[in-house]
């Protein structure tokens, strides 16, 4: 959108923030307590297209008409399944919702109308994507609270139900000098979201290995880290990963927040260590500092573009609030 017309990069980065509240008070309408989603749909896949529709609508100056046909017009596109977790599908979903959000702004401010009702209105978004939508939460002290601040970066290029897991093992390997040729048996205590999502005890291939707490785990404990390396195919076929993959028990406790977990490790000299973490890496428990951000955003990058215009792009990116052109960042990602 930045391409299409010249924006700077303050109202860039109000247009993103503008998208990202709309996201999250849409995800505590459906899926957050009190509210209950239908477990079926990818939160991302049916919130993603109408936070971009905010963005784009923003980006491009409509009026509160359009903005509202441009939000009915995503709503009314807005889809994606959990049964697809662990497939290219998965990855698809954000680009699709992306594509969503665009098209319904531009629709909308070339006059394309959808409903004023798209969201409450009685077979509306919220009815057909949660069981028992929370409606208050989309105004809740609108303006005065911003749910985009409670919001955080992922440490490891993974689901984020395998967090703690992968810091629990990091914790062990660190204060025990762990050897994973040790370990005969890992009991994890986790979350029930880990339980749901992420149980993928033998992945086939990289996109099943992303969901797969039990994988990840078991490669912290044979590398002791958790990078995009480690979600290569060729680790995922180690016959020492393999091996601990096997000898993992899930237990579910229900009242530990997604946050959380607790791993034991029996070893062969009979000893028992045990690690508990309460909030992983990466909450607002426990954020990540700017250096190690950057540092993870330039190691993925330079994969695409090189390590040379990975780091000029985060340089760009921690001034974009003052850049006169927002468009620069897309022609140095390209």
């Amino acid at each position: 959108m930045a391409e299409r017309k010249r924006v700077s990069g303050a109202e860039f980065l109000t247009a993103y923030a503008a998208g990202m509240e709309v996201a999250c008070r849409l995800t505590g309408m459906i899926a957050l307590p009190p509210a209950e989603a239908d477990p079926g749909w990818s939160i991302g896949g049916i919130i993603c297209g109408l936070a971009s529709a905010v963005a784009g609508a923003k980006l491009l100056g409509l009026a509160q008409d359009q903005m509202k046909w441009a939000i009915g017009i995503a709503a009314s596109g807005a889809a994606g399944t959990r049964a697809e977790f662990g497939t290219m599908t998965a990855s698809l979903l954000f680009g699709q919702a992306a594509q969503t959000g665009i098209r319904a702004a531009l629709l909308a401010s070339n006059g394309f109308t959808s409903s004023h009702k798209s969201i409450d209105g009685q077979y509306g978004y919220a009815w057909m994507f949660s069981r028992s939508p929370n409606l208050a939460a989309l105004t809740d002290r609108l303006g005065e609270h911003y749910e985009v601040s409670s919001t955080t970066y992922k440490p490891y290029p993974t689901d984020i139900a395998i967090h703690p897991g992968i810091d629990a093992m990091l914790a062990l390997r660190n204060e025990y000098g762990l050897d994973s040729r040790d370990i005969v048996r890992i009991q994890m205590t986790t979350s029930k979201l880990a339980l749901a999502i992420c149980n993928r005890p033998a992945p086939a291939d990289e996109l099943e290995a992303k969901f797969s707490i039990q994988y990840w785990v078991a490669a912290t404990a044979v590398h002791g880290k958790a990078q995009l390396e480690q979600g290569k195919l060729e680790e995922i076929e180690d016959p020492d990963i393999r091996r601990l993959c096997s000898v993992m028990e899930l237990v579910p406790m229900p009242d530990f927040a997604w946050d959380a977990i607790e791993i034991t490790a029996d070893l062969k000299d009979r000893r028992r260590l045990t690690k508990r973490i309460d909030h992983c890496f990466g909450t607002l428990d426990s954020p990540m500092p700017d250096e190690l951000l950057e540092d993870k955003f330039v190691a993925q990058a330079s994969l695409s573009i090189g390590r040379d215009r990975a780091a000029e792009l985060a340089s760009l990116c921690w001034k974009v609030d003052a850049l006169p052109d927002a468009a620069i960042l897309a022609a140095k990602a390209c």
